[in-house]
């Protein structure tokens, strides 16, 4: 290897290494996301969300209809905007960790 490929790995490795630690940091709700649902259930949007933005979600399958068609397209947008304009006001998020629990609204 030569030296220049080297020098190339030492300054990449460690850049690339923060880069995916901050990415990490930002809490999941308010991670920035694009993507777009057109007619698809509930529960392939969430696992689409959840791919798109590296968390995970957790929710009772029984708080809503996972086969209920979604539409809607989001450009950089906080998943917290993404899930709202989802469900609306009908679900809850909260985050813990790397995972987003969804609730029933109250």
């Amino acid at each position: 290897m030569s030296m220049k490929k080297v020098l190339h790995l030492v300054i990449a490795l460690p850049l690339a290494s923060m880069t995916w630690a901050w990415g990490q940091a930002v809490p999941p709700l308010e991670r920035k996301v694009s993507i777009s649902f057109e007619g698809e259930g509930t529960g392939l949007a969430l696992k689409k969300l959840s791919q798109a933005g590296g968390f995970t979600f957790s929710y009772s399958p029984s708080i809503f209809d996972g086969h209920q068609a979604v539409g809607g397209a989001y450009k950089e947008k906080p998943v917290r905007e993404i899930l709202n304009g989802v469900f609306g006001e009908s679900i809850n998020a909260k985050g813990k960790g790397n995972y987003i629990i969804l609730t029933r609204a109250a």
